[in-house]
């Protein structure tokens, strides 16, 4: 019983330890203490040098192409919320300039969120999956269209 409780609770500390942040306590020969605690979300390890030693947490963390693709979309955190600000100023403008298509804010709006979305989807989906909801999407917006005018020709066409 006391083995299973034992091997138990070695596993518990494992567990702890590899997900629990690193720290480095030094404590030098006048009494100076140092203490270096990393962050739970860290890529890199937290390191310390003293004199000629130096105290290390451990390896970094490997950089994937997700992660590096991640870390240069911030940009689209700023351009998707002002485009569905302006996408919101163009509904509120329609009042006073009755010109404004609606279709103006509800394509502004949805550029915001695909830019937004796009940030966070791009690094981590297949290309693939990307290409078939470009055609799809396009699809979508275009065949109405499309069948619309072939509609309007074949009347066109009758009636002449």
């Amino acid at each position: 019983m006391f083995r299973e409780i034992l091997c138990v609770f070695g596993v518990a500390v494992l567990l702890a330890a590899c997900t629990n942040p690193g720290r480095i306590w030094i404590v030098q020969e006048d009494g100076t203490e140092i203490e270096v605690e990393q962050p739970g979300k860290a890529v890199t390890p937290a390191t310390v040098t003293v004199g000629e030693v130096t105290v290390t947490t451990g390896a970094a963390q490997e950089q994937t192409p997700a992660m590096i693709a991640a870390d240069k979309t911030w940009i689209a955190w700023v351009i998707g919320p002002l485009l569905m600000l302006v996408g919101i100023g163009a509904f509120v403008a329609k009042k006073w300039f009755p010109l404004i298509p609606t279709t103006a804010g509800t394509y502004t709006i949805a550029a915001g969120a695909a830019v937004m979305t796009l940030a966070i989807g791009l690094p981590s989906l297949p290309s693939w999956v990307w290409i078939a909801v470009a055609v799809g999407l396009g699809a979508w917006l275009i065949l109405p269209g499309v069948i619309s005018n072939i509609k309007g020709a074949k009347r066109q066409k009758g009636t002449s």
